[in-house]
């Protein structure tokens, strides 16, 4: 088995970012002892309806997708697993782009993390992150809505500074 069998662990042994296939693995649902499941995709069906809560949002990975005015009700669903005790898995097809912007968006909020600082700490956990440059607008303009003002200078996001 390959090494990427298992998402990445993002914050403490409950929430994890990861791909579309492993979200369908029912020995990775049972092995982490998953309880909740976000799929921010429009070609991969929930693969345990029976067994676990679902929050679904069908968007496409490109420059006209829109996630900016889901991040409340997502930020609600992570928060309300959490305290229930839960186990979550966001994924969208490779863990890149679409489950990364949405996690990026939980850390900034919950955190109280500039996008700069959640983007990176989010990096260190899962390398191969990369939201696309319309996704990264709309986490800027979320940073904007939580602090008043843009702190972090996109430009520099995937250059690594």
């Amino acid at each position: 088995m390959l090494i990427c069998d298992y998402p990445s662990i993002v914050v403490d042994d409950c929430i994890f970012l990861g791909r579309a296939d492993q979200a369908a693995n029912p020995r990775v649902r049972d092995n982490l002892s998953l309880t909740h499941i976000i799929n921010i995709t429009r070609d991969h069906p929930n693969a345990f309806p029976d067994d676990l809560q679902y929050y679904r949002v069908e968007v496409d990975d490109d420059s006209t997708a829109e996630l900016l005015h889901e991040f409340p009700s997502l930020i609600h669903f992570m928060k309300s697993a959490l305290h229930q005790g839960g186990r979550l898995l966001v994924h969208c097809n490779l863990g890149r782009s679409r489950s990364s912007t949405v996690v990026i968006a939980y850390l900034m909020f919950c955190r109280k993390w500039s996008l700069r600082d959640a983007y990176f700490f989010l990096k260190d956990r899962r390398p191969i992150i990369h939201p696309n440059r319309n996704f990264i607008g709309q986490l800027s303009k979320f940073e904007e809505i939580i602090f008043g003002r843009k702190l972090t200078n996109i430009a520099n996001l995937h250059r690594g500074q």
